[in-house]
């Protein structure tokens, strides 16, 4: 297998494999789960990288704007094996257009033909900006219901780490000498998960 790797890791300069045991494993943008005896895979989002695409107050041509919503989307279509994953890849994709600013400006409603043929000047302003007002309504809610979600979800972790270093600390006491990791070792797992919680507040 080191010699595979090896071979592989020659293979382009920009690519490295790297050896994990687990049950699940990261290569490029796809994340590769074993769940009960059933392979699955979904869109891999690195946990340090921010979600950012291209802001849609730049002066980048609308293309642009297109292509990146077209590969996020072509990215979920290919990678999710089962619609829940699917539908949480949605989510997250709406959630990062929003955080990027996409605005009321940048959406096909506010250049609908059907309000664009509104002769009335005062009448096409006065829906485009009821739509304006529900869009900036809708982006308010979102990020709400995306804080509750992150708050919720860092407790859950939190609950998870402390029940993991409460398992961590029980099988130090049953460990022959060899198999116990060092107090030193302990100390930075915590000092790591500690500085995670931190940055995440």
């Amino acid at each position: 297998i080191d010699q595979m790797l090896d071979e592989a890791n020659n293979f382009h300069p920009n690519i490295k494999l790297v050896r994990q045991i687990g049950r699940s494993v990261p290569f490029l943008d796809v994340l590769i789960e074993n769940r009960k005896g059933t392979l699955t895979a979904s869109v891999y989002h690195k946990e340090a990288a921010e979600p950012y695409v291209v802001p849609f107050g730049s002066d980048h041509p609308g293309h642009v704007f297109r292509n990146t919503v077209d590969t996020a989307i072509a990215r979920a279509v290919r990678y999710s094996t089962t619609l829940f994953e699917f539908e949480e890849e949605i989510r997250q994709m709406k959630l990062m257009f929003l955080y990027n600013g996409q605005s009321f400006e940048c959406s096909t409603i506010s250049h609908h033909p059907l309000i664009d043929s509104i002769q009335n000047l005062t009448v096409q302003e006065g829906l485009k900006k009821q739509f304006k007002e529900v869009a900036i309504q809708s982006r308010i809610a979102l990020f709400n219901m995306y804080l509750k979600s992150a708050e919720d979800q860092r407790e859950e972790y939190k609950k998870k780490h402390e029940a993991n270093v409460k398992k961590m600390d029980a099988s130090q006491h049953t460990l022959n000498k060899n198999e116990k990791l060092s107090s030193t070792f302990v100390q930075l797992i915590n000092e790591r998960c500690n500085n995670i919680s931190e940055r995440i507040r």
